[in-house]
């Protein structure tokens, strides 16, 4: 603004700590320091009207550059890559919420008048022309849904699904809780005794007909003091639990410590140093819960059976599985499948990246181990690949009595760049790891690359769609929006709840089995029926979902969480210090249990 016409362009470094009065740098006129104010003043005949209160404009060339805030314009249309405040994001969460009808409509309207394909003089050069007048049309096909089986019991143990939907009376395996406790960070007032003891007596109902048996029905309740530390609380909650083994007499460490949060428990500020101290300091299973979902009594016999689905995974049990017909060939001998993702932290912080690798433990297809690693902030590549993928064979071995004879591996966040890169690296880190174990010991492989970071979406021609409008579960298109040569598809495999919902791209990277189209997608499609959370089929497949749910997790195992603010975004990328020392370990106690769940 200072320069008349001439406005020359710059990337923005950051800001100076001092005000314009303040900032001082060498003037190369007169070789002596002047500030920022008094050198405006002096060479543009410019009065800074701010130059007290706000500070400079931190701009990197040959050598820093300062420019006064109020001299500085922000270009428009430009793409905001840091993590969105609570008003944006609220904003972002309304327009991802577009109803299918309202967003195709759009697209419609956007593609003729905003890219004006017909007047852009590039596309006219080549000759080239776009027809905007209507979306492509493309054949799909919908998958049929698999056979689940619950209570093998039962003289019924077959699921029935509607709408990609379902629900179960009792577990395939049931679990136990008898030692537990209760953590109350809030008062009597506001979470009073018998609001709670409400709570226990309809989750022990609703847990007893699936199949979670919960012996101790009356557990310790341990009120937080105003301002104790979460960490110090949770000691005390742990040592008041008292169950006892009625064949010993002995007293039994607790399995699990629920916490009472008040707002939404992920939001909440305690919810981080629960985790924390459960993971790590003494390795026990929480469960955070919001105090403001006990208040919704009209939602609470759902509220307390959706909790009972988490609850008997993290206990050991398993809620249900894909019935042997569906498994097909991959029924036949062992097999392990892998979900594969790297973590970030938030847009614009230098916090490290959690690799992490979530693995099959049976034939069920329901418990899973994990194994992660820390590495450099927004590396994509999996370091110690081959040393994870080894303890997760090892404990398939341990609980199988057997090594896997099949291997599929689906690996999540790859890009069309990176595929060769993952071909290359990762693919001959499992099949060393294999032969490091046993020369002996060389199974079928699989790779899937998992992409849901994309812009495609698919909207139905005729009235067969869900109840959101989007299409139905189980739609796969493998054609025209495909490669022409190699093998990939998209599946759209959940219901939609609202919004238009987004399909999964899946590429073979690699494949010793031999899967042929059909194959892969169906067993792919079956595989979003496994996630033992809801239930329901998810959109992307259960072993991916595993591990990116337990990388969000493992975040939470930061040393100290405020130091990776989003305005310090190199706090690591220069640092030479290995990562993981920024994280408090896994407590052994919870290796191979399903304790992100």
């Amino acid at each position: 603004m200072h320069r008349g016409e001439q406005r020359p362009r710059y990337k923005i470094d950051g800001f100076t700590l001092l005000t314009a009065d303040k900032s001082k740098f060498k003037d190369d006129q007169t070789n002596k320091e002047v500030t920022v104010t008094e050198y405006f003043k002096k060479q543009y005949h410019r009065q800074l009207v701010y130059g007290a209160c706000l500070p400079c404009v931190v701009v990197k060339k040959k050598k820093d550059l300062y420019f006064p805030v109020e001299v500085c314009r922000i270009l428009e249309g430009q793409r905001y890559k840091r993590q969105l405040g609570p008003r944006a994001t609220a904003d972002f969460i309304k327009i991802a919420c577009t109803k299918p009808e309202e967003r195709e409509r759009r697209i419609r309207q956007d593609a003729t008048r905003q890219m004006n394909f017909e007047n852009n003089p590039d596309f006219k050069a080549w000759g080239m022309h776009i027809d905007t007048r209507d979306l492509m049309t493309l054949n799909a096909r919908i998958l049929a849904v698999p056979n689940l089986i619950c209570d093998s019991a039962s003289s019924k143990p077959h699921i029935t699904i509607k709408d990609g939907a379902w629900n179960i009376q009792k577990f395939l395996v049931g679990s136990k809780l008898t030692s537990w406790a209760i953590a109350v960070f809030g008062s009597e007032q506001y979470m009073p005794t018998a609001a709670i003891n409400d709570f226990i007596r309809q989750l022990v109902a609703a847990a007893a007909p699936r199949g979670l048996n919960i012996v101790n029905k009356t557990p310790i309740l341990v009120r937080a003091n105003s301002f104790e530390d979460p960490s110090v609380v949770l000691d005390r909650v742990y040592l008041s639990a008292d169950y006892r083994d009625p064949a010993t007499n002995q007293k039994v460490p607790p399995q699990l410590i629920m916490c009472l949060l008040d707002g939404k428990a992920k939001q909440s500020k305690l919810y981080s140093p629960c985790k924390k101290w459960g993971d790590c300091k003494v390795g026990a299973m929480t469960q955070c819960i919001s105090y403001a979902q006990l208040q919704q009594q009209r939602s609470m016999a759902l509220y307390c059976n959706n909790l009972v689905l988490k609850l008997n995974m993290k206990l050991g049990g398993v809620n249900f599985k894909l019935a042997p017909k569906t498994l097909g060939r991959w029924g036949d001998e062992p097999c392990m499948i892998i979900g594969c993702d790297v973590t970030h932290g938030p847009p614009g912080s230098g916090s490290p990246s959690i690799a992490v690798l979530a693995a099959t433990m049976d034939d069920t297809f329901g418990r899973y181990a994990v194994e992660y690693t820390i590495q450099p902030p927004r590396r994509e590549i999996i370091d110690n690949f081959g040393a994870m993928l080894k303890s997760l064979l090892n404990q398939f071995l341990s609980r199988s009595r057997t090594k896997p004879k099949r291997i599929l591996v689906f690996r999540d966040g790859v890009s069309e760049g990176m595929a060769n890169t993952i071909m290359e690296k990762e693919i001959d880190e499992i099949k060393k790891t294999c032969i490091d174990l046993s020369p002996k010991f060389q199974p079928e492989i699989t790779v899937v690359a998992v992409q849901k970071r994309h812009h495609t979406r698919f909207f139905p021609t005729d009235q067969n769609r869900d109840r959101s409008q989007n299409c139905l579960p189980g739609t796969v298109v493998d054609t025209v929006i495909a490669h022409n040569y190699e093998f990939d598809f998209f599946l759209q495999s959940h219901a939609g709840i609202q919004g238009t919902s987004r399909p999964t791209h899946y590429q073979v990277l690699y494949d010793d089995f031999g899967f042929g189209a059909d194959a892969l997608q169906n067993f792919c499609y079956h595989l979003c029926f496994t996630y033992g959370r809801c239930m329901r089929s998810v959109s992307v497949v259960t072993p991916v979902f595993y591990a990116d749910m337990a990388g969000y997790r493992i975040r939470t195992h930061l040393k100290d969480y405020s130091k990776w603010s989003t305005e310090d975004s190199k706090r690591t990328s220069d640092s030479q210090e290995d990562p993981s020392s920024y994280f408090e370990p896994l407590n052994p106690r919870l290796k191979g249990l399903m304790w992100f769940v």
